[in-house]
């Protein structure tokens, strides 16, 4: 596919607008049945050839059989979501800045994720000053934070249930304090896609920073469905300190969340 077909795919791009590939494709995930996402930012509500509003997003076919998912995302709402952002550092570095840390909607994060790894096809300048104004150099820090303060809520949800004699409930929540401690651990390692689906693989891509024995700890502790409850639990209370050394080391500033408590 030329720049020049892909124009042909959507309304005309102005000198104002950009255009990244994002999703698996860019992110090294893709398959053999893998739609190619992308996502226009551009200024306003465009018209369509025909006239008609343009929806959120479109959907393409190029050649055979190859789907092509494009997202368009008005500037004036990046503008909103970078009010939000600003808001990053305030949240990192005062801890009592903590309690009112920004909340971000996964569909945030998810677009925050690609404006900060997108790569840019059709005017990059742009897609790089957006970059800057929604802080997304600052994103992993801030994903640290909140995955560090969701696995810390469960754990704890976990440990009373146990206390209460519920088993099912307790390994419930013992594998989703898990899942946020591999979010946390990834972010910490400035991984920042959403997408649960993919954190085994992200994982196993940062076993270089990750170290060979935490990844196989964690993947142990998320996918081996335990009999023992006790023993699971305070398997996953020791790798819950490690995993958070870990990430303190790899992203000091999680700093004012650990002096939390």
């Amino acid at each position: 596919m030329t720049l020049e077909e892909l124009g042909d795919l959507m309304p005309a791009i102005r000198p104002s607008d950009t255009l990244l590939l994002t999703g698996s494709v860019n992110g090294g995930l893709a398959h053999r049945n893998s739609v190619l996402d992308m996502l226009l930012i551009g200024s306003g509500t465009r018209p369509s050839t025909t006239g008609a509003a343009l929806a959120t997003s479109a959907s393409y076919t190029l050649g055979v059989g190859r789907s092509v998912q494009v997202r368009f995302f008005a500037t004036e709402a990046l503008e909103q979501i970078a009010t939000t952002t600003s808001r990053f550092d305030e949240a990192l570095y005062e801890p009592a800045a903590l309690a009112r840390i920004p909340r971000l909607y996964e569909d945030t994060r998810l677009l925050l994720h690609e404006v900060r790894v997108g790569y840019g096809l059709l005017n990059p300048s742009i897609a790089q000053a957006w970059r800057e104004a929604l802080r997304a150099d600052r994103l992993h820090c801030y994903l640290a934070v909140l995955h560090l303060m969701r696995h810390r809520a469960r754990l704890r949800s976990a440990l009373s249930y146990a206390i209460d004699g519920d088993a099912e409930t307790t390994q419930w929540m013992i594998k989703e304090s898990v899942e946020e401690l591999l979010a946390l651990v990834l972010a910490a390692a400035q991984e920042t896609n959403p997408r649960k689906r993919w954190h085994l693989r992200l994982l196993r891509n940062k076993e270089a920073i990750v170290g060979q024995v935490s990844v196989s700890r964690l993947v142990a502790a998320l996918c081996t469905w335990r009999h023992n409850i006790p023993e699971y639990l305070d398997e996953v209370v020791a790798l819950s300190d490690d995993m958070i050394a870990l990430s303190a080391r790899l992203c000091p500033e999680i700093a004012g969340v650990l002096d939390m408590e």
